[in-house]
């Protein structure tokens, strides 16, 4: 069973700052992942340039156990973190959407809207899923 025929949906439009239609879906498991590895590097990069060459083994294990503790979900309440999440989303339907590219189509309002309809979607799913008690056919 498919998380569509679960929950009758699985993706939603909106027209963003050029006037086009984009279509929003859910973000897969690789998503997450994707966006954890982004912030793992960018979290590595910054404390990397942070100990300036003063890099022996106990800087090296701080470092291991910080990009351990990053998750996809550290930077959702920036608005960076969030036209990334969005970014994902619309990369489904719109391959070649960079986040640079979705990034100047958003302002302040439009991401919060589409945000909190990718989070609404997301909750569905999940109270859908969760509610299944029967085996995937």
């Amino acid at each position: 069973m498919s998380i569509s025929e679960i929950t009758g949906h699985q993706s939603f439009t909106e027209v963003l700052g050029d006037g086009k239609t984009y279509t929003f879906s859910a973000l897969t498991m690789a998503d997450y992942g994707e966006i954890e590895n982004v912030l793992k590097n960018q979290r590595r990069e910054g404390l990397i340039k942070l100990m300036d060459g003063n890099m022996n083994l106990d800087a090296v294990k701080y470092i291991d156990g910080e990009i351990k503790k990053v998750t996809a979900f550290d930077d959702v309440s920036s608005f960076s973190g969030m036209v990334r999440m969005l970014c994902y989303s619309v990369r489904h339907k719109h391959p070649d959407t960079t986040l640079e590219s979705i990034a100047n189509l958003l302002d302040m309002q439009s991401v919060t809207r589409v945000a909190g309809k990718l989070t609404a979607m997301v909750e569905d799913l999940s109270k859908n899923v969760e509610g299944q008690t029967t085996a995937p056919e």
